[in-house]
């Protein structure tokens, strides 16, 4: 095990007990475990919430709800798209070092209490079984939703294969 300096101990120490207020004031979830990173394999999550944050390579979102958009709307639409999605059992990746595991069981008070704790309305949620990413970005001029699933980006890269190849006989 690699040894931490006093500063980065304190570091941790500190993350780790900003994440705990957060999880602590979260409502309408359960099972809530805050979580060491490096415990969990999200290297393929990790590399494609990097191609949605992207600004010379970034990924078209899934869907887009222009602004100036009601608040009220916005967690009902938010809503809807976490509804369609059948989300639970997440991991939100809230801080480089710790994220949180957690069920949702009553998304009006995550959203509420989520947006009321950040003052925006982004979201990035991790699913498993199968590898999923489901992030909501909240810009100046709209909330971006975005929902890639592995098996998509896989038949997307296969499609564009086969469109070059074809392309180029």
């Amino acid at each position: 095990m690699m040894q931490l300096s006093n500063n980065e101990r304190i570091k941790q120490k500190l993350a780790y007990s900003q994440i705990k207020r957060y999880a602590d004031q979260l409502e309408g979830v359960s099972g809530v475990v805050i979580m060491d990173r490096q415990s969990v394999d999200t290297v393929w999550h990790e590399q494609i919430l990097r191609s949605v944050q992207s600004y010379n390579r970034r990924l078209a979102p899934t869907a887009v709800l222009p602004y100036p958009a009601d608040t009220d709307f916005a967690h009902i639409w938010v809503k809807s798209q976490l509804q369609e999605a059948g989300i639970q059992k997440v991991i939100q990746a809230v801080d480089p070092a710790f994220w949180l595991s957690m069920t949702i069981i009553d998304k009006d008070l995550f959203l509420k209490s989520l947006w009321e704790y950040q003052g925006n309305r982004d979201l990035t949620l991790i699913l498993f079984r199968p590898d999923r990413l489901i992030v909501f970005s909240d810009n100046e001029y709209e909330l971006e939703y975005y929902h890639i699933t592995a098996d998509q980006l896989f038949t997307d890269a296969e499609r564009k294969e086969t469109d070059s190849s074809s392309i180029s006989e």
